[in-house]
Formats: C-alpha cells, structure tokens, sequence
C-alpha cells in the first residue's frame, strides 16, 4: 500500500488528470454561479419593465379620458358663437321654418349628449364666480347684487363654466 501511495504521490498522468478535473469543476461552478447572477438580473429587469408597461397603460387609459374631455371642450367652445347667433335670430323672430328644427336639434343634442346648458337670466342673484360684471347701476328696490340685463349668455358643459354670462348688475344702493 505504501508503494500505492509512492506512486499517487509522484507525478502521475492521474493525479494530473484529477487536478485538471478540480480545476475544471472549479471553473464549471464559476461559470454556473455566473449564469444565475445574470438569471437574477435578467428576470429583475423583466420585472421592472413590466411593471413600467403597466404603469405606461395606466397611465394612457386615464390620458384617453382626459384627452378626449379636452376636445369635447374644445368642440363645444367652438360652437358657442353659434348658438349666440341662433339665440339672436330666435329673439329677433327670423328663426323659422327648416332651420328652426336643425337648431332646436342641435341644441337638444349638445344638452343630451354633452350636458351643455345656457345659464344666467334676468333677476338671478349675482355671482362673480360664474357671471361676469360688464355694468353696474343701482336699484333701490334691491337688498342684494341681482342680473338687471344679460349681455352675453354663458355656457356650462356640466359643471365646468365654458364661458361666463356677461351681465349688467343692478346693486342695492
């Protein structure tokens, strides 16, 4: 036995082809390590841009509601002069016939469709968040600021004021 371990002691083809083989392991257990830190970093990038996509969807999903909100806005508040013009032909009497029904359609369909409504009349009370003082005169039979003349209907699409009722405003002396 001791000549065995003379003869494994000494430089043999197996005792160099076992060191190799360690070396080799060595390297294989490197490598592996390796593999699965760039496994780990890898799937922590997917999970990132994952969570950025989902993020990004979000975010888009709620843009399209704002976005399309803001053209409604801008659409309605193009019309406005519009339906100043049919308000002013229907005061003055010359609103009739074919162009009557187009423009109480129209009208319907911007109050159902887009909740647009006319507001401020005459003998409303004043408020200067909503109505847009022009003039001003006095009336002694007044206890509070109230519309006396409408200059300019204003226009609301739900809650939101497209554009104040610009009024005269009789105040109380």
């Amino acid at each position: 036995m001791a000549a065995f371990e003379a003869d494994l002691a000494s430089d043999s083809p197996v005792v160099d082809e076992l060191a190799d083989a360690d070396d080799d392991l060595a390297e294989a257990r490197n490598e592996l390590a390796s593999a699965k830190e760039d496994l780990a970093r890898s799937r922590a990038d997917l999970y990132n841009l994952q969570q950025d996509y989902n993020s990004y969807v979000r975010r888009a999903k709620a843009d399209v509601a704002v976005q399309r909100q803001v053209g409604q806005v801008a659409v309605l508040e193009a019309m406005l002069s519009v339906l100043d013009d049919i308000e002013g032909a229907r005061a003055a009497g010359e609103l009739e016939g074919p162009f009557a029904a187009i423009a109480d359609k129209l009208e319907d369909t911007l109050a159902s469709r887009f909740e647009l409504t006319r507001y401020g009349a005459v003998g409303d009370e004043f408020n200067p968040e909503i109505h847009e003082a022009l003039m001003a005169q006095t009336n002694p039979e007044r206890d509070h600021p109230v519309i006396g003349q409408v200059l300019q209907p204003g226009y609301k699409a739900g809650d939101k004021v497209l554009r104040p009722t610009k009024v005269m405003v009789e105040n109380p002396e």
